[in-house]
C-alpha cells in the first residue's frame, strides 16, 4: 500500500471529491479508511462488508462485541450452555437479509416456539395462546362473558386489520383506536396493551400513544395478527455470538474493544475521532450506535443531523436471568406478561402504576434451544422485545 492522491466520485453535491491520504493498491484502486463506531448487527454488517475492499477501524466502548446481541454461559452440574439475553429469534418473513448473511457465514439455524400468556394479579385472569385448551386453561372462562368478549375481540381485531390502515388517518393513536372501534376493556388491558408494551419495553401508557398505523404494519408483517398464517421462528445454533465468533475470523479490518469515541469532529475532506488514547483522522465514519449517542459525539451538528437524532426516545429496562423453575411461565408458551395488582381490571387513569411502569415479561429460554432443553432457565425484564 502507498500513499497516494486519487480522484473518485462522490454524491455530495453531484461533484467530484478529491481524496488527499487515502491508500492505493498496487493496482491502483482506492482504499478509504473508515472508522465504524459500534459493534451491534448494524456495525458489525458494515464493518465488516466495507473491509472487503477499504481499511476499516471498528470501535466498541464495551468490552465485547455484539450490543443486543448478549449470550451469556451458564453452567451447571451437566456442563455449560449458552443462553441469550438480547436478541434471541428471528423468522422467515422479516428477515431475509439477515438470513441471507448467516448463510453467507456459514451459521446454523434451528426452528424454535413462540407462545404467549397473561397473568393479571388484580383480577386473577391467566390465559396463553397456544392452543385452546392453554386459552381456557381456567375452564371458568367457558362461560365468562367478558372473556368471551376478549376472544372475539381479539378475532375481529384480526379481520379487521386485513382491510389496511390506510383507511385510518395517520394521526390516529392506539387509545383512539380503541375508543374509535369500540373494543373492550378486556381486549385493551389483556391483550393489546400488554403485549404492545412488552414489544417495545415501555409503560401502556407510553404504548397508547403510538401510531395505531404503525403497529398495524408491526404486526402483520411478524405474523401476529392470524391464528393459522405464521411465520416460522428460529434461533441460531449455539447462541447469537456464535454469528459474532464466525465474523471475527473472516473480518479484515482492525477490532478495538474497550475503546470508547469521545467525539467525531469534521476536519475538511477527513473526519477526525477522538478516543481514549487521542485522537485520528479517517475519510469516513459509520455512526453504528443509537441515535441519542450519535448526537453526543457529533462536534457541531448541524440542524438536520439534530432533528433526525433526536426523534426517538430510549428507556431503560432490566433484565435478569435464572434458572428458578417455580416462576417459571406455562410450559406451552414462550412469553408471559405479568400485570401488576396496581392497575388490573379497572379503566384506564393517568398515573396509574401499571400504566406507567411496563408488564413484566418473562421468557423461558428452555422452549428456544432444543439442543439445550437440561436447563430451564427463565430470563425476566421489567419489559421486553418479544424475542426479537
Amino acid at each position: 500500500m502507498r500513499e497516494c492522491q486519487s480522484t473518485i466520485r462522490s454524491r455530495r453535491g453531484g461533484r467530484l471529491a478529491v481524496c488527499h491520504g487515502s491508500a492505493c493498491s498496487d493496482d491502483g484502486s482506492l482504499t478509504v479508511r473508515i472508522a465504524v463506531i459500534g459493534s451491534g448487527i448494524s456495525g458489525l454488517v458494515a464493518a465488516s462488508e466495507l473491509a472487503q475492499a477499504h481499511d476499516v477501524v471498528l470501535f466498541e466502548a464495551d468490552d465485547r462485541l455484539g450490543g443486543h446481541t448478549h449470550t451469556v454461559e451458564v453452567a451447571d452440574e451437566r456442563g455449560t450452555i449458552r443462553i441469550d439475553t438480547g436478541f434471541i429469534v428471528f423468522n422467515d418473513w422479516t428477515y431475509p437479509n439477515f438470513i441471507g448473511w448467516l448463510d453467507h457465514l456459514g451459521v446454523k439455524s434451528q426452528p424454535t416456539t413462540m407462545g404467549f400468556s397473561v397473568r393479571c394479579h388484580r383480577c386473577g385472569l391467566e390465559y396463553s395462546g397456544s392452543s385452546l385448551d392453554t386459552l381456557f386453561s381456567q375452564r371458568r372462562n367457558l362461560v365468562r362473558p367478558s372473556f368471551l368478549r376478549l376472544v372475539a375481540d381479539i378475532l375481529r381485531f384480526n379481520r379487521w386489520s386485513r382491510r389496511g390502515e390506510e383507511s385510518l388517518p395517520a394521526e390516529m393513536t392506539v387509545r383512539g383506536f380503541l375508543q374509535a372501534e369500540r373494543y373492550s376493556h378486556s381486549f385493551a388491558e389483556h391483550y393489546l396493551l400488554p403485549m404492545g408494551a412488552a414489544i417495545w419495553s415501555c409503560p401502556m401508557a407510553t404504548f397508547e400513544d403510538f401510531p395505531i398505523r404503525f403497529i398495524l404494519e408491526f404486526y402483520r408483517n411478524h405474523g401476529l395478527l392470524s391464528v393459522n398464517h405464521r411465520p416460522t421462528w428460529r434461533t441460531i445454533v449455539g447462541g447469537s455470538r456464535t454469528y459474532i465468533d464466525r465474523l471475527l475470523t473472516r473480518f479484515k479490518g482492525e477490532v478495538r474493544i474497550g475503546c470508547p469515541v469521545r467525539g467525531v469532529m469534521r476536519e475538511g475532506d477527513t473526519v477526525r475521532i477522538l478516543h481514549q488514547h487521542g485522537g485520528e483522522s479517517f475519510d469516513e465514519v459509520v455512526l453504528a450506535c443509537h441515535s441519542d449517542q450519535a448526537l453526543a459525539l457529533l462536534d457541531q451538528p448541524t440542524e438536520t443531523e439534530r432533528d433526525l437524532l433526536t426523534s426517538f426516545p430510549y428507556g431503560h429496562n432490566i433484565a435478569q436471568l435464572h434458572t428458578d423453575q417455580s416462576t417459571l411461565p406455562p410450559a406451552e408458551s414462550l412469553v408471559e406478561l405479568e400485570l401488576p395488582a396496581a392497575r388490573g381490571c379497572r379503566s384506564p387513569a393517568a398515573g396509574d402504576l401499571q400504566h406507567e411502569h411496563p408488564p413484566a415479561a418473562r421468557r423461558r429460554v428452555d422452549l428456544l434451544r432444543d439442543a439445550q432443553r437440561r436447563s430451564r432457565g427463565r430470563l425476566r425484564e421489567g419489559a421486553g422485545a418479544m424475542g426479537v
